[in-house]
């Protein structure tokens, strides 16, 4: 089994024939959680070829953590299958106990290998008693999940690294990249120097993976606090987002950057960091918390706020004769058209996908929208202003709400998950209910 990026048609076909009573631009729920299954799934999902979904819930599950001294779990890695019937079935592959397996998956997705083995970070569990304050007892995990060798038996969690606090860091969020040889580079969003850390895991000839540091965020210039995972180039540079730093002075502690990592010239050398872009905070945008797309050679993201109307950005980032230069694709403007927005993805016409945390015209009782699904597409003829239209508006909260992470795209499909609503009785916060849903969206 190789898992991939993209729906394969087999997928296409099973979520079609599931709604073919309703339009386009209209929304069909793959799976409620209920507590017990997971809950509040927050990463990026993964497909295999025979349509399967794999993804990770923040919390939910039958381990013993608590939230707000009530029973929460502390998360799961789930599977959604398609059924031959129609609808899907969801299976728990594992469920997080907050001791030394870890606990709390948080914006992170899995990313996979060849032999079908997934990988991914959680934000607490580990090494006990040197990261207070996280819910669990530890800083933070990355672990492998392997695959049964016989079908329908248990896949196995094995914790590579559980970090410590110190300059290797600690509270890992975003998702891991592995590069052609099979290690595996992530992020933290603390330690190290107290502004979080990049790092590399390379597995052991003897067994056991080894992890190597190779920046410390100092919190100024250079960057603080990175949330989102990493990107490569063709020449094998790192690319990534800092939520803050930069050296702004209109936000507290910078207004966030955009990095690249150069690899060394030798083998057992450093990496190089340098600061691709400076976030001012006005209206070039403020805190990129998301994964970047390369697309030919430029880099496209989001900032949470910022912009023309303080609502968030598109922007772009790319080299000219003169030097560097970031352009805003599109600023949010709030209310029925969204704010917040999260990662990207881009078809073959480089339309760019993606959600906004809130905003849109729903009515949910939390806050101001329910989030919305949207298509920014580039002008005709280039040069003039990018398009975006809202291609799904979340609703009352039954439908989900607050969609979080990057989407899936396949085919036409976008396919994500929301950390709420749903309407699960099992898990209710200020007035919204539902445990979290994932839902396919067709422009």
């Amino acid at each position: 089994m190789r898992l991939g990026r993209y729906f394969l048609f087999s997928l296409l076909g099973i979520i079609v024939s599931s709604v073919l009573a309703i339009g386009q631009n209209q929304e069909v729920i793959l799976h409620r959680f209920q507590l017990s299954d997971g809950a509040g799934p927050q990463g990026s999902l993964i497909a295999d070829p025979e349509g399967n979904l794999y993804g990770m819930t923040n919390a939910g599950g039958d381990g013993p953590c608590t939230y707000n001294r009530l029973p929460s779990g502390c998360g799961t890695i789930f599977e959604l299958s398609p059924r031959s019937g129609g609808g899907w079935s969801e299976q728990i592959l594992y469920s997080f106990q907050g001791g030394t397996d870890g606990a709390f998956p948080l914006d992170a997705g899995l990313v996979s290998d060849q032999l079908g083995n997934l990988y991914g970070t959680t934000s607490a569990g580990g090494i006990a008693g040197n990261c207070p304050g996280s819910g669990s007892p530890g800083c933070g995990t990355a672990f492998e999940l392997s695959p049964p060798s016989q079908p329908g038996g248990v896949w196995s969690e094995t914790v590579l690294y559980r970090f410590t606090n110190g300059l290797d860091g600690s509270y890992p969020r975003g998702s891991l990249v592995l590069d052609q040889i099979g290690d595996l580079y992530g992020t933290t969003n603390d330690g190290g120097l107290g502004g979080g850390v990049v790092f590399e895991l390379t597995p052991s000839s003897g067994g056991g993976w080894t992890e190597t540091t190779l920046h410390v965020f100092g919190g100024g210039k250079d960057g603080y606090l990175p949330v989102a995972g990493l990107i490569f180039d063709l020449a094998g540079n790192l690319y990534g987002t800092t939520a803050g730093g930069g050296g702004s002075q209109n936000c507290n502690y910078g207004c966030g950057t955009v990095f690249q990592l150069a690899p060394p010239e030798s083998a057992g050398g450093q990496w190089t960091e340098r600061i691709v872009y400076s976030f001012q905070g006005g209206a070039d945008g403020r805190f990129p918390s998301e994964s970047l797309l390369l697309i030919y050679g430029s880099l496209v993201g989001t900032t949470e706020n910022g912009g023309q109307y303080g609502m968030g950005t598109v922007f772009q980032i790319m080299q000219t004769p003169h030097g560097i230069v970031e352009v805003v694709l599109y600023s949010f403007q709030g209310g029925n058209d969204g704010f917040w927005p999260l990662g990207l993805v881009a078809d073959n016409k480089i339309n760019l996908y993606g959600a906004t945390a809130f905003g849109g015209s729903g009515n949910c009782p939390t806050g101001p929208g329910c989030g919305t699904v949207f298509r920014l597409s580039p002008p005709t003829p280039p040069g003039g202003q990018w398009i975006k239209q809202i291609l799904y508006t979340f609703q009352d909260g039954e439908d989900g709400f607050v969609p979080w992470g990057t989407l899936l795209l396949g085919n036409g499909w976008l396919v994500g998950g929301t950390v709420s609503g749903g309407g699960s009785q099992n898990c209710s916060t200020n007035g919204i209910i539902g445990c979290g849903a994932i839902f396919a969206v067709h422009p």
